[in-house]
């Protein structure tokens, strides 16, 4: 599976890399301590076998103690867990030598508050997650077996999403959730390195940086090679300690690469290839070896009009000297149990996913005790320090001098104080760069069910209201939602605001088409917004607003099943969102909106390609509803499309009288290369689909289904009218994607793949198809 390092990272970018170690001259080891630790409560009612690394909640459910914690009502009922003090313990053989070496614990996260226990006495104590220890336990080492015991408190300074969020369950893990080893060693042992690339006079600049811990004083050869490069690079160091004291060296070795052998440069997903060199670093004969990309990043800020300086300033980045629109999402966490087995594979299929809708950015949280770890990885972009820094702000975590209240409302509440259709492109502000976004939708009933009771599969059931955590999210949901989509007839004579009082509403007979129906609001709600910002690239106002560089909506995954902003929900299924994402963030793509300003439909052409598109054919059909699939009126355009940039055709020709005439058609535009190849094609649906005769929509069903191979099927969907929003299931649980879901067919055949990630052996009879007019009724 090819690993998709060229996504760029917004604050800091979690990946797994293979670790190696060499010994020294002097015999060095790393003894591991995870696998198998006992554990126990405070009284010790409670206890069994836990993995390390792990946490309490799954070492309790891998015990049989207690049952899932993430389905249905777990994550009240288990709280007990959270208010109890727990211990680790396990015991480790030693054989110790005339040759006294040195023995230190080297912990990379303890969960959180610890006391920590060698051959019972206490060596450290912990109230940190994110701070990685070294512990010298040197003198407490016995020949024969020794006790390590960890003893575990409430938490403080921890994960923040271990208390929950609007997108999260509570569950306030403890546990040695990290790596965990015995560095043993004599003479010196190579801890670590990281290295910095600087791009400055034609020439790249490299400073590696060694850390080694170190008893008594020695000299210690450093050697780095990029073989592909033809470097080797070394230097000899002078390290002082007294005998019986362990040091920490850091180290440096700077070098320039000559212009002859200038390294290929790393690109983000969609700008080139993300070029990686092996770099080999020995001290000794202790040897690690990782990867190293060559780029570099540039945040432009000048002003937008020199001239005019109170319109303010870009904000947008150079990758290797080329600007590039930020295309991407939120990542949130892979898991509340951030050591479960499986969390590695749902993380290479979360990254796998964002590659393939065509994003190059991701903005993760976290910054402290993470910079020498992430630093060196080409796929980091910059390090943000703005996370809703209003809400710190205005409740005064810390001093903010000559900032009034009334300054803070002017700058925060005002930009929030809006109302809007969200489907209109005329709703969203425009900004620099768009960070955060979004709207939330259901997971589907196949992804439910697995979480909870069919019996709680309703709108307001106990399990589903308590799996809601947006505030005010229950009504809202259904506010929006019933805004473009019909109202069912069994709640005739409800007024909207009233919609929740609707039992058939809230009932488990509508809910599979309510989850549905929530899918498409927020895939047109992302869809809208994103194409928004997009379409002001390069563009300003007479104001200064726009020449917007960035679109990250809120958010890419789930903790769990529940109602959120996610795009991919906990199953790993694509939301309908995350299909639509694949085609309103491709590098080239077309689409229209109407602009009731002037009754005319506007069309843009978005080209963030570093190449210009000569003769390309933009081709506008407008379909009516009650006339099948042939257009009533066809307008064609013949156009050149600048590399990097956002344009706009200016008349289609194609105007409405009054709005309400929206409702009666829907919209074609289809963009093709010079050789009439399509390249992209984009289908605007009225706003107010409710005013629609679903009637009028097609019947769609499953044609041939061909095995292309062991991982790829081919599906043939067919229909006889148009067919909004087509939705493609397949009975088996599979891990992977459609190449296209959640579309509207305009032909009468459409062929779409699956591709997947492990075999699974599917039938014909294995796939099903709808579209607006019958999923889930």
């Amino acid at each position: 599976m090819r690993w998709p390092h060229s996504v760029c990272v917004f604050w800091f970018l979690w990946l797994v890399f293979l670790f190696q170690s060499g010994n020294s001259g002097l015999p060095s080891e790393i003894i591991s301590l995870q696998g198998e630790w006992l554990f126990w409560n405070r009284n010790k009612t409670v206890n069994g076998t836990g993995n390390v690394p792990g946490d309490i909640y799954s070492d309790l459910y891998a015990s049989g103690i207690i049952d899932n914690p993430l389905y249905g009502e777990n994550h009240l009922n288990l709280k007990w867990i959270s208010e109890e003090e727990w211990t680790y313990q396990r015991k480790i053989l030693l054989h110790r030598e005339d040759l006294t070496p040195g023995y230190f614990l080297d912990i990379t996260s303890l969960d959180t508050i610890a006391t920590i226990y060698w051959n019972g006495e206490k060596v450290m104590h912990t109230r940190n997650q994110f701070v990685p220890y070294n512990v010298n336990v040197t003198d407490l080492v016995i020949s024969g077996y020794n006790e390590i015991m960890i003893t575990f408190k409430s938490a403080v300074k921890k994960a923040q999403y271990s208390y929950a969020w609007d997108w999260g369950p509570s569950f306030p893990t403890v546990g040695i959730v990290d790596d965990i080893y015995l560095n043993v060693y004599r003479g010196h042992l190579f801890h670590d390195f990281t290295w910095k690339t600087n791009f400055v006079k034609e020439k790249w600049h490299v400073e590696f940086e060694f850390e080694t811990f170190h008893y008594g004083s020695r000299t210690v050869d450093y050697v780095v090679e990029i073989p592909e490069l033809g470097i080797r690079e070394m230097d000899y160091y002078r390290m002082s300690s007294l005998i019986s004291m362990q040091s920490r060296s850091k180290n440096r070795l700077k070098f320039s690469i000559p212009p002859a052998k200038e390294p290929e440069r790393w690109w983000p997903n969609g700008m080139g290839e993300p070029k990686l060199y092996d770099v080999i670093v020995s001290c000794g004969s202790q040897v690690k070896q990782r990867k190293i990309g060559f780029k570099t990043v540039e945040l432009v800020q000048d002003f937008i009009n020199p001239e005019k300086p109170e319109q303010g300033r870009n904000f947008y980045f150079k990758v290797n000297d080329v600007p590039i629109f930020l295309k991407g999402t939120n990542w949130i966490p892979v898991s509340m149990f951030r050591n479960k087995t499986e969390n590695f594979e749902k993380t290479k299929f979360l990254l796998d996913s964002v590659v393939e809708v065509g994003m190059n950015v991701l903005r993760v949280w976290g910054v402290y005790a993470q910079v020498d770890r992430i630093a060196q990885f080409p796929s980091l972009l910059v390090f943000s320090g703005n996370n809703e820094n209003e809400a710190a702000i205005r409740g005064h975590w810390w001093k903010t001098a000559n900032y009034s209240e009334n300054q803070q409302v002017k700058d925060y509440v005002l930009l929030y104080k809006r109302l809007g259709k969200i489907t209109k492109d005329d709703t969203y502000l425009i900004p620099r760069c768009a960070s955060e976004y979004g709207v939330q939708s259901y997971p589907l009933k196949e992804t439910m069910l697995n979480w909870i009771d069919k019996s709680d599969w309703e709108y307001t059931s106990k399990a589903m209201f308590h799996r809601q955590h947006h505030p005010g999210g229950i009504a809202t949901n259904l506010l929006m939602i019933f805004q473009h989509l019909p109202i069912p007839s069994q709640c005739d004579g409800i007024a909207l605001s009233d919609i929740s009082s609707c039992e058939y509403v809230t009932s488990s007979s509508y809910m599979s088409r309510l989850a549905y129906f929530s899918q498409i609001h927020q895939a047109v709600a992302l869809k809208t917004q994103t194409l928004h910002y997009r379409r002001f690239r390069n563009i300003t106002t007479d104001e200064g607003l726009g020449n917007t560089m960035c679109a990250m909506y809120w958010q890419l995954n789930d903790v769990w099943a529940a109602p959120t902003w996610s795009s991919i929900d906990f199953d790993q299924n694509w939301k309908m969102a995350h299909y639509e994402a694949k085609r309103f963030f491709a590098n080239t793509a077309v689409f229209s909106f109407a602009d009731e300003a002037d009754f005319n439909l506007k069309v843009f052409i978005l080209n963030d390609n570093m190449y210009d598109l000569n003769n390309v054919t933009v081709n506008v059909q407008q379909l009516s509803w009650g006339n099948g699939l042939d257009p009533i009126l066809t307008n064609e355009f013949n156009v050149d499309v600048v590399s990097a940039a956002s344009s706009q055709i200016v008349e289609t020709g194609m105007k409405f009288s009054k709005l309400n005439d929206l409702a009666d058609f829907l919209y074609v535009t289809t963009l093709y290369n010079s050789t009439g190849a399509k390249i992209h094609e984009d289908v605007l649906v009225p706003d107010f689909l409710f005013e629609v005769d679903f009637n009028t929509f097609g019947d769609v069903r499953i044609g041939e289904v061909k095995k292309i191979n062991d991982l790829t099927y081919e599906i043939a969907v067919t229909t006889d009218k148009v067919s909004p929003f087509t939705w493609i299931s397949c009975k088996k649980p599979f891990v992977g994607w459609f190449t296209d879901n959640g579309f509207h067919m305009i032909q009468t055949l459409q062929k779409v793949r699956l591709v997947t990630k492990e075999a699974v052996d599917l039938q014909k009879t294995d796939f099903s198809v709808c579209n607006l007019k019958n999923c889930y009724v």
